[in-house]
């Protein structure tokens, strides 16, 4: 995204345009296929631009606020970001380290079908979550045993 396109969405969402939230919003769009956690974004943001944790969770409420991210806190506890792509996607999340890997399809679309000819409720919708174990965590637990 470029300088000038960054700096218009900014300005068309009513928020000022400052060094700090053009970098997260590009940093946000260049990974908009993960999810990611305040930390995660402030290790890949420059200490120039935002100095501190809680700068990064400032900027990121804010953008969340103008609907130019999604912020989903998952059953870990966890609030994740991401660019507001208006794509649909689901997540399962290791319960260990917190890594976030995407579903490739929607695993919801026949239940939604089943749920809309059940009840007549269009299906506006939904949250669907899985946890489990990521592969890295389950190598090291097992090399442990």
């Amino acid at each position: 995204m470029s300088e000038n396109v960054l700096d218009d969405l900014l300005r068309k969402n009513g928020l000022k345009v400052t060094k700090g939230r053009k970098e997260v919003l590009k940093l946000m769009e260049e990974k908009k296929d993960l999810p990611m956690k305040a930390e995660q974004v402030y290790d890949l943001i420059p200490r120039s631009v935002c100095a501190s944790l809680s700068t990064v969770y400032r900027i990121l409420n804010q953008l969340s606020e103008k609907g130019l991210l999604k912020s989903m806190l998952y059953q870990n506890g966890i609030m994740y970001y991401q660019y507001d792509s208006g794509e649909h996607r689901h997540y399962i999340v290791c319960s260990k380290c917190g890594k976030v890997a995407a579903l490739e399809n929607c695993p919801m679309d026949a239940f939604d079908n089943y749920i809309r000819k059940d009840t007549g409720f269009d299906i506006t919708g939904h949250i669907f979550e899985l946890t489990g174990i990521c592969p890295d965590c389950k190598e090291h637990a097992e090399s442990r045993e």
